[in-house]
């Protein structure tokens, strides 16, 4: 084993440790999995992965992943994509921005793959899903 390999699985040991201590000694009482989503909510729009929040919080991205989905029935992707979708389908209702600003406003920047997104998460296209709810 190298000296990197080694250094990599302690860095991953002790953020692991951390994440846990974090998740149960919060003397405010909130629990960190509270303060992660309350997080995700506000920043949803930026490049969030299990990494980054990870790295932000000073958790290990695997504990992090399987505390979050423990906690709220879904994993981290899932629900900061229903996150998205929803930020965009209330976007697409009540403004006139193009398809693409409001996927670019809603952290997906290629806009196929927002509207790829957005039709598996709502069964129609953005296009479609305006048409039927946009109030002028």
């Amino acid at each position: 084993m190298q000296v990197s390999e080694i250094e990599e699985r302690m860095i991953g040991l002790a953020s692991n440790v951390i994440g846990r201590l974090a998740g149960s000694g919060d003397p405010s009482g909130k629990e960190i999995m509270e303060v992660v989503r309350a997080y995700i909510d506000v920043h949803y729009a930026e490049p969030l992965s299990l990494q980054a929040i990870g790295e932000r919080f000073a958790i290990h991205p695997n504990y992090f992943s399987q505390r979050f989905k423990e906690k709220y029935g879904e994993s981290f992707i899932d629900y900061l994509t229903a996150t998205r979708m929803n930020a965009a389908a209330k976007l697409l209702k009540d403004t006139d921005l193009k398809v693409h600003q409001i996927g670019e406003r809603v952290g997906i920047e290629d806009p196929a793959y927002f509207g790829s997104v957005f039709r598996k998460h709502y069964g129609e296209t953005p296009k479609q899903y305006r048409e039927r709810t946009h109030s002028p």
